[in-house]
């Protein structure tokens, strides 16, 4: 009995353990469907509660631009687009971000940990051949690229949280849309699941009596 208890501890001990552990395994996906079978507890900014009208763009703050609850960090103009701009690639039928000067990175910053992003992208006038180097808060990197006249779409899951994502492109006039992902679970989450877990020990412990 008591060697079923402390087994039973172990295991929780361990499951939390483990639970909390980062091991640093990111997977990047070019297919949206295959991404949102890999994550939980999806949060979707698609930029149309924004009311941008300008013209040729409604020109965001220099620096550090806060929409919603995420940050995004540019050292020249971020640009908040809407259909009202007429000379932009026929694909971008709805609000997008537009940021200019590859060789400045954009950085993004959540409001809480996450383990999982995507996001919509391309080049303003619609030509291919972009290339976008992405880098996570947790030191993991990939390359997305664009070769088409469309939106392309690219994600990452993580079981190595992180708070930041900083893009990089070799191409001006890079478009993004539909930025997503998912938080870490909160902490009641976790002990919920191991009083779960105890509960089970005990009813296990009732059962040998």
């Amino acid at each position: 009995m008591k060697k079923t208890l402390l087994s039973g501890i172990v295991l929780c001990a361990l499951t939390l353990f483990f639970i909390g552990k980062s091991f640093g395994l990111s997977i990047s996906y070019t297919n949206e469907a295959d991404w949102l079978s890999a994550v939980t507890n999806v949060i979707t900014e698609d930029y149309e509660s924004y009311a941008w009208t300008g013209i040729g763009g409604d020109q965001l703050d220099v620096g550090t631009v806060t929409l919603g609850s995420i940050t995004y960090s540019f050292p020249e103009a971020l640009f908040g687009n809407s259909p009202n701009v007429t000379y932009d690639a026929a694909y971008l039928t709805g609000n997008y971000l537009e940021w200019q000067n590859s060789p400045n990175p954009l950085t993004i910053n959540f409001n809480q940990s996450i383990t999982a992003f995507s996001f919509d992208f391309g080049e303003f006038y619609g030509n291919g051949g972009l290339n976008l180097s992405v880098t996570l808060g947790n030191g993991d990197s990939f390359l997305a690229t664009n070769t088409e006249n469309s939106y392309s779409f690219f994600g990452v899951s993580s079981d190595a949280s992180f708070t930041s994502i900083t893009l990089n492109s070799d191409r001006n006039y890079v478009v993004m849309d539909n930025l997503s992902y998912a938080p870490v679970p909160e902490p009641s989450t976790m002990l919920l699941f191991s009083a779960g877990l105890f509960g089970l020990v005990g009813f296990a412990r009732r059962k040998q009596k």
